[in-house]
């Protein structure tokens, strides 16, 4: 596999795991059948984290629900691992310049 396939299939897994458990780069790894080690490798050859890709996947999960679901605002960051609703807002304002709850009545509004 190439570095591409790898980051790939490491998203597929990120994905698969969020909302069921704490996704780790060490589980990640062991379920690609590699070491942490070598999976770092990858991503430095593709200039990419799996922090980044932890994030982006968070993001995109936590946007679909605030779209397409009735959990609360606390309910969508306990699913997504986060110690309180706070570093939730956090998160998502730093990524998004705007809070869950703005985002979540301007997709509402369309």
């Amino acid at each position: 596999m190439n570095g591409k396939q790898i980051i790939l299939r490491t998203e597929i897994i990120i994905r698969a795991l969020i909302t069921n458990e704490a996704c780790r780069l060490d589980k990640v790894a062991s379920l690609l059948g590699i070491s942490p080690r070598t999976l770092q490798y990858y991503f430095k050859l593709e200039n990419s984290s799996f922090s980044e890709l932890y994030d982006k996947a968070r993001l995109d999960i936590a946007k679909k629900y605030l779209t397409d679901s009735m959990l609360s605002i606390g309910a969508i960051s306990e699913r997504l691992h986060f110690s309180e609703t706070a570093s939730f807002t956090r998160f998502f304002k730093r990524l998004t310049n705007g809070t869950p709850k703005q985002f979540q009545k301007i997709t509402k509004q369309k």
